[in-house]
């Protein structure tokens, strides 16, 4: 049974992946000018994590609340 479970939609339908408590899962999303990234797994003190990577300068709406980086 996967520890991590994550689902991206695109023009082809849904797809969905699993990750492990030790792989976790990884999504990346990219334009033709920008990059973002959002890890999901156990940290050091095995309980969960994200991490977000975002551009600078990267309209970012998170919550309902835009922020600035």
């Amino acid at each position: 049974m996967a520890s991590y479970y994550g689902t991206i939609q695109g023009h082809r339908g849904v797809v969905s992946r699993c990750g492990s408590g030790k792989s976790g899962v990884r999504a990346m999303v990219k334009s033709w000018s920008n990059t973002a990234e959002m890890c999901l797994g156990a940290g050091q003190d095995e309980k969960d994590e994200l991490v977000i990577s975002i551009p600078k300068g990267l309209k970012t709406i998170i919550n309902g609340k835009e922020y600035k980086f």
